[in-house]
């Protein structure tokens, strides 16, 4: 996972564009193709992924990334369907129910009316009903948006990127260095260090033929 520091990023903006536009009324219609905004939102986040990511990015990165934009994009989804129950009310829930029962062409069995009045008190509890949404979009969601970010990856991960430095070189046998070999000494050969040059006077002060 060399491209860490960039998910958040990424599967925040494709958990967000997931959420909306499957919570929106009106929108909302665009999952009927196959959960378009689904597979759109994670085809976005791994997208993303590979664009910003410093490294070449793996499918299990890409998939991780499409994973997580599913589960946002459902706890979103959730919130919106929560609204859209409290501002609805439990009273189409009864009409619908009522409205089966008026046009049934059989007789019911004794004791269904009671099972039936509770299926309707269970089904017009918005807690229940959002619960069993964020269940069934975690399922949904968490399956195809990692479906559309290992796509994208498949498509755009496999550029040809910078791939990080290894952190020390390979170690290997020890080589041995020997020291430097002193200069050469002869006619015209720069004297020793620590010896002064010869001047051709020695230290009584006569000069001695070279």
């Amino acid at each position: 996972m060399l491209n860490k520091e960039q998910y958040a990023k990424c599967f925040l903006i494709g958990g967000l564009c997931i959420g909306i536009l499957s919570g929106t009324p009106g929108l909302a219609a665009g999952n009927c193709f196959c959960c378009m905004w689904v597979i759109l939102g994670g085809l976005l986040s791994g997208y993303l992924l590979c664009r910003w990511a410093r490294f070449p990015v793996s499918e299990g990165e890409g998939a991780l990334v499409g994973l997580i934009s599913g589960a946002i994009g459902a706890l979103i989804y959730s919130v919106f369907a929560a609204l859209q129950w409290l501002f609805m009310g439990t009273e189409q829930i009864t009409a619908a129910f009522e409205e089966i029962k008026k046009h049934q062409q059989f007789s019911l069995p004794p004791g269904s009316e009671e099972l039936i009045q509770r299926m309707i008190e269970l089904f017009s509890n918005p807690a229940f009903m959002v619960g069993i949404q964020l269940v069934a979009s975690l399922l949904i969601f968490c399956t195809l948006a990692p479906a559309g970010a290992f796509l994208a990856v498949t498509i755009w991960g496999k550029r040809r990127r910078t791939m990080p430095p290894t952190a020390y070189p390979p170690s290997g046998p020890g080589v041995y260095i020997p020291p430097p070999m002193p200069p050469p000494r002869g006619p015209g050969a720069p004297p020793a260090p620590g010896q002064p040059p010869a001047t051709g006077q020695d230290d009584s002060g006569f000069f001695f033929p070279r």
